[in-house]
């Protein structure tokens, strides 16, 4: 009797998280394997990213909204010489993500806890900052872009990459728009209406 009430409920927390995962909003913890499927490979490759960032080995860098580390592992082995710092809203997706990442003998990556609108980093911090599908989750992206500019170094690079089917899919006008009104001069890479890449260097 007990084992089968405890079956339905974990049903019905799973179909919770199924229907969160598919509306705007914070992308939840229990769904991550989702962010691990090769599905994500085609709209955009950890390798891809980060030849596009164009790191050295020495290179800081954060990733803004990282979940389980899809990209992380790539981008930490290309800065084997520097730093990577994880940002998360979640404690239950850094731990995912630290656990993959340790796993592989990575251990030039740091792990934080916070929100994108107030990163909790010292001024030129870093020298390149990423996201990949997480803006729409910023509930101030005004002044998350404003944060960015703060923590990177004069030269650093901000890229915001988007894509369907994310439920909280940023169009490429809005983002536009928004990088605009913040920064003097950027970069695009409008592979189509529902794919596209931002680059932004910091002077």
């Amino acid at each position: 009797m007990l084992g089968g009430h405890l079956k339905f409920m974990k049903a019905i927390r799973w179909a919770s998280s199924v229907k969160n995962a598919l509306r705007r909003g914070v992308f939840p913890h229990e769904m991550s394997f989702f962010l691990d499927l090769p599905w994500r490979n085609i709209m955009l490759s950890p390798r891809k990213l980060v030849a596009r960032l164009a790191l050295t080995a020495t290179s800081h860098v954060l990733e803004v909204g990282a979940g389980s580390g899809f990209y992380s592992m790539e981008v930490a082995r290309r800065v084997s010489e520097g730093h990577l710092e994880l940002l998360d809203l979640q404690p239950e997706m850094l731990k995912k993500a630290q656990q993959k990442l340790e796993a592989k003998g990575l251990s030039n990556v740091g792990y934080t806890l916070a929100d994108a609108d107030l990163l909790p980093f010292k001024e030129d911090s870093f020298d390149a900052l990423f996201l990949v599908a997480v803006l729409g989750e910023v509930a101030n992206q005004k002044a998350f872009l404003s944060e960015a500019r703060r923590v990177l170094k004069p030269g650093g690079m901000l890229s915001i990459s988007e894509h369907l089917p994310d439920p909280d899919f940023s169009p490429f006008a809005k983002v536009k728009s928004l990088v605009e009104k913040e920064y003097d001069s950027f970069q695009t890479l409008l592979v189509s209406p529902e794919r596209f890449q931002i680059f932004s260097c910091i002077s």
